[in-house]
């Protein structure tokens, strides 16, 4: 928060003033597309003179005015530029290709600025990458109207999203693809996941997304679908300061009087709740404990004991009883930025750059008819499935966001440079549901199951990155570069609160038969990550007497996390003769029914009269602490064999030391401990072959791997009461090693149109999937299969209109689609062939389709874009003894931003969801369909108004 205050008072002091201008840009070699260090830009007609640092980038500071700039470069002919317009306070962009031994002079009119966060930027890093590589750039998640990156990147070929936060590539789950932030990986802080929960970042703070969709030995090796890279804003050229305020309207969720809600601390508005929900310090008293047990021995010491009666009853009153929601009226969403850069020079060749940016927001959600369905096969030669379980009811979230970067970054010279990010991002979820429902056969036909739940959930990372990047011109132009980072994340979830009842329709009383319906139940879950991330990369210029210079690349990287664990369980006991609930919630866990109620006096003793108290059910065999150490080095080269030929081949060496060990230390070694140890060595080979200056043909083959996580190798059995699942590890686990090949031809058309189509496969040897084990109750456990495979078809096309009409100048079009097929070996649970002998990989689509209409008016500040998303079919939950797998049913997703700027101030308005389709799991079972979950969103509407200095 100081942070915060400390920029927003930095900002208030800014001045408005008129000032210079700049001209910034890239120099590259046309023929490779390799960066020019220390080319020389020259102003024309004045003294003034610039040369190109390590990254090949300018710029040169100027009066408004109209200029020309000559670009030379030792072994390349010189280059003009005319025409090059500056305006005041304004930075203009101008990116240029020099020819190889060319002594022509060209000359260039610039009639349009080129911005590095544009979409044709993002398709020239595409256009000269050593990888198959897609992307997303900052112009484009506006033009979108995303808000974090689990939005935006549904917009990159062939990949989606799962729960809402997860990333799922070319039909693979989280567990076969990996984030980066500025090239260093990023932590999971979900236990049962392998990926970052990409809600967390907001896209106000990046200039792009890259997804590397092939292996190369600088890349972590742990991944088969891709590698998302998110990049933050880089310090700017010009001064830039920005506000704006966001609004967002849903009819199904405000404005409306039956939104769910529960009361919290004083600063749940702002997502900062756990304190006032925090685990009371009474609870780890060892002799409050003792008396924490469900014994009936034990109960009538405690009545007969006047400190054991008092310890209860200073236990009970410590929590929130309070399980029941309440109904509230909420206003619109809302939501704050402000953003801050600049860059100065300081003495000699020095300059400085600073970035600061800050965001808060408030979204609600309120789904009013919420199905949940259960089924299950109860005989082999049944016809159709057996009812579980039917509940309805409303759920509502409140989810506060708050955000910020900091960035500083010197630059010493045009060949060293270092730079710091300090990124935060907190995001919480208040959640309050109630459902009701027939669930047989446990509960009879007159009687209705009913349930309640207060959950607050509070996600936190903090991302402290140190970068440095050199070139030593008396070592052939070495380069460089290294990277540091700490990360601390964290989850929280603090008095979750579930109560359930059965209801009679007949008498219209509520009670809590013991045999069929829990007790009401309290848990503290929290997690905590820290993270310490180093890498370094050299890489050097060699000559091999080839058509180009070629380039040897090593280096290595260091990962350290440690991990904390811990969940505690407490249920509300009745003793024996005690009120038993009824309906009445504050009769039943009011002050008058919780703790010492009253005392008896007899001539030697009293007795206690205990009402409800509080019972750990907590096992220590739920918590556990974990490390994941992963040491890597590799060696590359890039060799141009021809001039239009291109290979980058290497290996990667990456050990793993993982290990984790549950806090139960009674507990035998056996089911105490997991780890994983032991080296990879992973080959790669990607080929560029050049059919024309605009057309690249690419082929990629390369191994990588697969991790289990920390919480999937710990052996013990841990209880999820939202699924009533039992999860439980294997300390078996090996990893799962994966051979992919690809094969990818591009066109590159106007500056942002492409045409491009690829094939891909992949294999995978003792794939980690989830299966159920043969018991009584629920229970999935994490296994080894022995083989796996999934392949696809990939398709993307962007042009603009005017080539069937003049009239369509101003319109473009944008699709990608992707065509995906998988199978993992599954073993038959019932021994009669009900199971399917294969499955698709869990969130995998064999179908996935964007399409856009974008109509632009540049002149004008003007665009609206019309965005269409369709997701087919995918395995969502994997179902046992013979009861058909749940799928995730296709949707169909259309969206429209309109967006125009007024000199400093911008409006963009948005509708998303307009085909407010629904989001229905399913299952399949002799031609019938059986509802698993069903709700939908409703349609939002959102206005943002900005202010940019």
């Amino acid at each position: 928060m100081k942070l915060i205050q400390f920029i927003l008072a930095l900002l208030l002091t800014i001045p408005v003033m008129g000032q210079k201008g700049k001209v910034a840009g890239t120099l590259t070699d046309k023929n490779s597309g390799e960066t020019l260090i220390s080319a020389y830009i020259y102003v024309e007609g004045t003294d003034i003179v610039e040369a190109s640092d390590f990254d090949g980038k300018y710029s040169i500071e100027l009066d408004p005015g109209t200029y020309t700039l000559k670009y030379t470069y030792i072994g390349f002919g010189d280059k003009l530029v005319n025409e090059v317009v500056v305006k005041d306070g304004e930075v203009t962009y101008l990116d240029v290709a020099m020819d190889e031994g060319s002594e022509q002079l060209d000359e260039v009119v610039v009639t349009a600025r080129i911005i590095d966060k544009t979409e044709n930027s993002v398709l020239l890093l595409r256009k000269k990458s050593d990888q198959i590589q897609d992307g997303l750039s900052s112009q484009e998640m506006r033009k979108f109207a995303v808000g974090s990156v689990a939005s935006a990147v549904t917009k990159v070929t062939a990949v989606s999203v799962e729960d809402g936060k997860y990333v799922n590539i070319r039909g693979l789950g989280d567990r076969y693809s990996i984030s980066q932030l500025n090239g260093l990986a990023l932590p999971s802080i979900d236990p049962y996941r392998n990926s970052a929960q990409l809600d967390l970042i907001p896209t106000n703070l990046l200039d792009n997304i890259i997804t590397s969709k092939t292996f190369s030995p600088d890349q972590p090796g742990n991944f088969a679908g891709g590698n998302l890279n998110i990049k933050t804003k880089s310090f700017p050229e010009a001064r830039t300061f920005s506000v704006s305020l966001s609004t967002g309207y849903n009819p199904q969720t405000h404005l409306r009087n039956d939104f769910l809600t529960h009361d919290g601390g004083n600063l749940d508005w702002l997502g900062y709740g756990s304190a006032a929900r925090a685990r009371p310090d009474i609870f780890d008293d060892p002799q409050v404990k003792q008396y924490m047990t469900k014994n009936a021995e034990l109960f009538a010491r405690i009545q007969g004991n006047e400190e054991a009666a008092n310890t209860i009853d200073k236990v009970v009153n410590a929590v929130d009883r309070n399980f029941v929601p309440h109904q509230t009226t909420q206003f619109l969403d809302r939501g704050v930025s402000v953003s801050y850069g600049n860059s100065w020079s300081v003495s000699g060749e020095g300059k400085l750059g600073i970035l600061a940016a800050a965001s808060y927001q408030t979204s609600f959600q309120h789904i009013p008819d919420l199905k949940e369905e259960r089924w299950f096969l109860f005989s082999i030669d049944a016809k159709e499935l057996i009812n579980l379980g039917q509940y309805q009811g409303p759920e509502s979230t409140i989810n506060p966001v708050l955000n910020g970067l900091f960035g500083l970054a010197y630059k010493f010279n045009n060949l060293n440079s270092i730079n710091f990010n300090l990124v935060y991002n907190h995001n919480s979820e208040k959640e309050s549901e109630y459902f009701r429902g027939p669930r047989p056969p446990n509960i009879e036909n007159e009687f209705i199951f009913e349930g309640r739940s207060n959950l607050f959930r509070e996600r936190e990372m903090i991302n402290y990155q140190l970068t440095g990047n050199h070139v030593i011109p008396a070592a052939n132009n070495l380069e460089i570069n290294w990277s540091g980072s700490y990360v601390n994340a964290g989850l929280n979830a603090p008095n979750l609160r579930y109560f359930s009842n059965q209801f009679n329709l007949e008498t219209g009383k509520s009670s809590i038969p013991l045999s069929n319906v829990d007790d009401p139940l309290m848990f503290w879950r929290n997690l905590d990550d820290e993270i310490c991330n180093g890498k370094i990369d050299f890489e050097f210029p060699v000559n091999l007497g080839l058509s180009a210079p070629s380039k040897i690349k090593f280096g290595g990287l260091y990962s350290a996390k440690d991990r904390n664990f811990d969940e505690f369980r407490y249920i509300f006991f009745s003793p024996p003769n005690g009120n038993r609930f009824d309906g009445d919630f504050e009769a039943f866990l009011g002050d008058d029914n919780v703790g010492i109620l009253d005392k008896e006096e007899t001539s030697n003793k009293t007795r206690y009269i205990i009402g409800n108290y509080l019972l750990n059910n907590s096992s220590l065999g739920n918590a556990y602490v974990g490390t994941e150490n992963i040491t890597a080095a590799y060696l590359m080269g890039n060799f141009q064999l021809t001039d239009q030929f291109k290979i980058v081949a290497g290996a990667r060496y990456e050990y793993t030391d993982i290990s984790v060990a549950s806090k139960d230390t009674m507990a035998a070694d056996s089911v105490r401990f997991g780890n994983i140890l032991g080296g990879d060595l992973l080959p790669s080979v990607n080929m560029i072959y050049s059919l024309s200056e605009n057309m690249n043909l690419r082929g990629s083959y390369n191994h990588t791997l697969a991790r289990p996580n920390l919480r999937e190798i710990a052996p013990f059995s841990q209880f999820d009461p939202i699924t009533t699942e039992f999860i439980i590890g294997n300390p078996g686990l090996k990893k799962t090693n994966i051979v992919n090949a690809d094969l990818r031809w591009e066109l590159f058309l106007q500056p942002g149109e492409i045409v491009s189509a690829g094939v891909f496969y992949k294999s995978f040897t003792n794939p980690i999937v989830s299966i159920y084990r043969n018991s009584t109750n629920p229970e999935l456990q994490f296994s080894n299969v022995d083989k796996g495979n999934i392949y696809g078809l990939e398709f993307e096309f962007r042009k603009n209109l005017d080539f069937i009409t003049p009239v369509l100048k101003n319109y473009k079009f944008s699709s990608n689609v992707a065509l995906i097929k998988s199978s993992t070996i599954v073993e038959d649970q019932t021994g009669e062939g009900l199971d399917p002998a294969q499955r698709p990989f869990v969130g995998q689509a064999p179908l996935l389709l964007n399409a856009s209409i974008n109509y632009s008016l540049p002149e004008s500040n003007f665009d609206a874009v019309l965005a269409y998303n369709y997701t087919a079919d995918k395995l969502s939950n994997i179902s046992r003894n013979g009861t058909p797998d749940v799928y995730q049913r296709a949707r169909h997703q259309l969206d429209f931003t309109l967006a125009k700027k007024f000199d400093r101030i911008s409006l963009a308005l948005s509708v998303k969801n307009i085909l407010n389709d629904d989001y229905t799991r399913s299952m399949e079972f002799f031609g019938n369909e059986y509802i698993y979950r069903s709700y939908r969103l409703g349609q939002d509407v959102g206005l943002t108004i900005s202010y940019n200095l």
